[in-house]
């Protein structure tokens, strides 16, 4: 349920209100055959604006256009948008913020290792790589349940004889 109440509502409590202990519900918002209960993707307009089950789907459906219309960003009467998009860019004027993020809001990925620049900055004093096989692991895997079962083993021990110690001293009582 959001603030705004558009994704679900309370159910009326009118026929059990006099029932004790009884407990209020939700019920998704269905409008225009659009379910919030079962998509999150349900938008509507009211007076020009979007909105739909919660405002971060009602906004990722927006085309970026409407952030250079002044009509749709300030629906008060000042003319505050942006006139021009200004630099080109991969993506088209009517991408939603939805494909926009899907891209990670990415222009232009380079994709360039290079691995003796980062060896020459970096500096390492020393580089191992080890390759393991299939029997490697096992050892190792067998080695560590093996010194944790002796741990676990030690403590109980220790804690049988703290809780034994316990239960077995005697007072003596003189009359």
């Amino acid at each position: 349920m959001n603030t705004y109440g558009s994704s679900w509502i309370f159910a009326d409590p009118s026929d059990n209100i006099s029932t004790p202990g009884y407990t209020v519900h939700t019920i998704p918002v269905v409008e225009q055959g659009c379910d919030c209960g079962l998509t999150p993707k349900c938008t509507k307009e009211f007076f020009g604006i979007k909105y739909g089950c919660y405002v971060t789907e009602a906004f990722s459906q927006l085309p970026m256009a409407c952030l250079y219309d002044a009509k749709c960003v300030d629906k008060s009467g000042n003319n505050n948008s942006l006139s021009n998009p200004g630099n080109s860019s991969r993506f088209s004027i009517n991408t939603t913020y939805e494909a926009l993020l899907s891209e990670l809001m990415v222009e232009n990925l380079i994709h360039d290792l290079d691995y003796e620049i980062y060896f020459s900055k970096c500096k390492p004093s020393l580089c191992i790589y080890k390759k393991s096989n299939f029997k490697e692991g096992i050892i190792e895997l067998i080695s560590l349940y093996g010194g944790v079962a002796i741990i676990c083993r030690l403590i109980a021990v220790i804690l049988v004889k703290l809780i034994r110690r316990r239960s077995v001293e005697i007072t003596p009582v003189t009359d």
